[in-house]
């Protein structure tokens, strides 16, 4: 059957060190089918094939020399056979995959993410008097590793695939009577019409040790209210690599992957992707989501920067406060300052909260880590919400952020006298300017600190104009406490 093609597609292998010097390309795709061959690894633990594994063997053909490339044994969650588009884990069936040079010699692959997408079809001459249309793909061989520990990379585009069941086929050909028309397949695959969206990483999960699943979230960038975002829940040891099913469904029957668009919910019946790193070591997230509205989306996650300090000031900053307001949560506690002049966040890390004064007293040090007697350094502004990301101080002018500083190193010292609390912080912002500020409170019937033991945190967040707005239980206000519309 292999001689049915006649069209000539060509790739170039990004292979490791082995294959430096050869340059390989293959221009067709047979997916052989393993469905029926009954055990893929013999003895007592023995693998049995099951519909969804397949050989895929890229082969290349010059004038009429046929020359097998690679050999990628390879298994999906999709349990499908006509239909190949979708992502595939190398390794997965416990049978090693092979790339071949030209001179005959080969390299063992032990895992790797593959993903095909179907981008047209074509018309190829069988004979004479009939034609056949074959899909066309989109082949990603990403990070498989080989046994020595190297990485193999390829991208082709636009490779015709054809089908065919493995043991029916040996059975054909030993009796053509038998299987006639079962032995081969033509793959169904379409070009799907995707809505792309392009999102930033926002928020990461990863269960993988212990559950075997992870969590992401993405957000648009250009609109994070009425934008598109998407939470992605898949099941695998790893973030990075093939994901052939994202979960969908959980076992209380509540969502788990969805789309949302602003107020909006879409509810996702399947999909499946990729997750790799590029060359800058960002993590990108490439998946296929089919939504119960029959719309398919094309889903772009990429963790760019998720913080800018750029914003940071060249000035030292100094100041008094008297008033404060507290969020105490648990083993947290954040506190928010402002007067008409200034406005910041400060957030502390404890063992457990003060009976009297909420903020236990002592020495803390300004830290990255989040560990009790600590202090949160700041990493600037989150590019995903432009939410501030605490400690930070800012110069107000009419409502706007004039100036900010965000503390990344130092020592705060808080002292109680009763019911007084004093806070003195003495650090430095990213660009080492001084931050010397103290806040001073008589604490008497919580009328002039306002407490709230395990609310909700409010989150600041600058607007365009650089406004300073508080997000508080749905409600907006400006750094002076006044609600806004």
């Amino acid at each position: 059957m292999k001689h049915f093609y006649t069209l000539l597609f060509s790739v170039l292998f990004s292979l490791s060190s082995v294959f430096a010097a050869d340059e390989q390309s293959f221009n067709f795709l047979n997916a052989i089918s393993l469905e029926h061959t009954g055990n893929l690894v013999s003895g007592d633990d023995g693998i049995k094939a099951k519909k969804g594994d397949f050989c895929f063997e890229l082969t290349r053909k010059d004038n009429d020399t046929e020359t097998v490339v690679a050999q990628l044994f390879v298994s999906t969650a999709s349990q499908t056979v006509n239909y190949l588009a979708g992502a595939y884990r190398i390794g997965a069936i416990g049978v090693y995959s092979y790339i071949y040079d030209e001179n005959g010699n080969s390299t063992r692959l032990a895992s790797g993410a593959l993903m095909l997408e179907c981008v047209g079809d074509t018309t190829t001459t069988i004979d004479e008097t009939k034609t056949l249309t074959l899909p066309l793909y989109r082949i990603r061989l990403i990070d498989a590793k080989t046994t020595e520990g190297e990485t193999v990379s390829f991208e082709a585009n636009r490779i015709p695939a054809f089908g065919m069941d493995k043991q029916y086929y040996e059975e054909y050909r030993n009796d053509n009577t038998q299987h006639l028309d079962d032995w081969y397949f033509i793959p169904l695959d379409r070009q799907v019409q995707a809505e792309n969206l392009d999102l930033v990483l926002y928020q990461t999960i990863n269960r993988t040790k212990n559950d075997g699943v992870w969590l992401v979230q993405g957000l648009d960038p250009e609109d994070v209210l009425e934008g598109y975002a998407v939470v992605l829940v898949g099941a695998s040891k790893s973030i990075l690599g093939a994901e052939p099913s994202v979960l969908t469904v959980g076992n209380n029957g509540a969502p788990l992957t969805c789309i949302y668009k602003g107020a909006e919910s879409i509810t996702v019946e399947g999909g499946y992707g990729v997750v790799y790193l590029n060359q800058q070591a960002d993590t990108i997230f490439d998946f296929y989501l089919k939504g119960t509205n029959a719309t398919y989306y094309h889903v772009m996650m990429q963790s760019y920067p998720r913080y800018d300090n750029s914003f940071d000031t060249n000035e030292d900053f100094s100041h008094v406060y008297t008033s404060a307001y507290i969020h105490a949560l648990k083993n947290e506690v954040s506190i928010s300052v402002a007067d008409d002049e200034t406005a910041g966040e400060i957030v502390f890390y404890v063992n457990e909260l003060d009976p009297d004064l909420v903020l236990p007293e002592g020495e803390y040090t300004v830290s990255a880590d989040c560990e009790p007697w600590q202090v949160k350094a700041s990493y600037g502004v989150d590019l995903a919400t432009y939410y501030l990301d605490p400690t930070y101080f800012a110069v107000l002018v009419d409502g706007a952020a004039d100036e900010m500083t965000f503390l990344t190193q130092g020592i705060v010292n808080v002292t109680h006298n009763d019911r007084q609390l004093l806070i003195q912080i003495n650090g430095t912002n990213s660009n080492e300017k001084k931050i010397e500020v103290t806040i001073d409170l008589l604490v008497t019937d919580l009328e002039d600190t306002a407490i709230e033991h395990n609310a909700q945190p409010s989150r600041k967040i600058m607007e365009e104009n650089g406004r300073i707005i508080i997000l508080h239980n749905g409600n907006r206000y400006d750094m002076q406490g006044q609600m806004l519309p």
